[in-house]
């Protein structure tokens, strides 16, 4: 019969198509999901460094920080005197700044590895992770809770960097739940793409 070659020819053209527009499909969104994550990755540093700067600057407020404040007639910091009664609000402030620490060298590394190589740090989109933002951002927002208690009349440079720590580390958090952990699947998807495109045989 001589449509059979050309049936054949139809035949592997059409599979051959629609293996070739998966194949697109499915770059295009790992693509996007390394785009991403490289972004949650900037995110992340960033807001580490700005959550150190809030934590350990001499202007929380206009004059003073939580370790250190600053005289009336100069920017000079320097220490609490150690006779002076640190209130409670203070030291809590004092232990979510350590905590946030802590966690903050995990998170840039995180976000290092996110920034250079997405797709390879397995659980970058994990529900641990997310946990973990989630209680960054809760501890990054406690912090407030000595500001009361500071010398000086508004926020300074280094509330301001807390501030704007706190919504980053949120938007890093939103970011971390919309992503997909499809690790597995990228690893299968790549191995399918390598797979030769032959048809399956057909009775004469």
């Amino acid at each position: 019969n001589i449509k059979e070659p050309f049936s054949f020819v139809y035949t592997y053209y059409s599979r051959s198509q629609g293996i070739t527009q998966d194949t697109n499909s499915f770059k295009r969104k790992v693509n996007m999901a390394k785009c991403m994550e490289r972004i949650l990755g900037l995110v992340l540093i960033i807001s580490v460094c700005l959550s150190l700067a809030g934590s350990y600057s001499c202007e929380f407020t206009d004059r003073a920080g939580f370790w250190n404040g600053q005289s009336e007639n100069s920017k000079e910091c320097y220490g609490w005197p150690k006779v002076w009664s640190v209130p409670g609000s203070i030291k809590a402030s004092r232990a979510f700044a350590i905590l946030t620490t802590l966690s903050g060298v995990f998170l840039l590394f995180k976000g290092f590895f996110l920034l250079v190589i997405p797709r390879i740090t397995a659980g970058a989109t994990g529900k641990c992770f997310s946990a973990l933002l989630f209680v960054q951002v809760l501890f990054e927002g406690l912090k407030f809770l000595g500001l009361d208690d500071l010398v000086g009349k508004s926020i300074g440079g280094g509330g301001g960097c807390q501030i704007a720590a706190v919504v980053l580390f949120f938007i890093a958090l939103v970011m971390s739940c919309g992503l997909k952990d499809d690790d597995n699947d990228g690893d299968d998807g790549e191995r399918g793409v390598e797979e030769p495109l032959l048809p399956e045989d057909e009775e004469a």
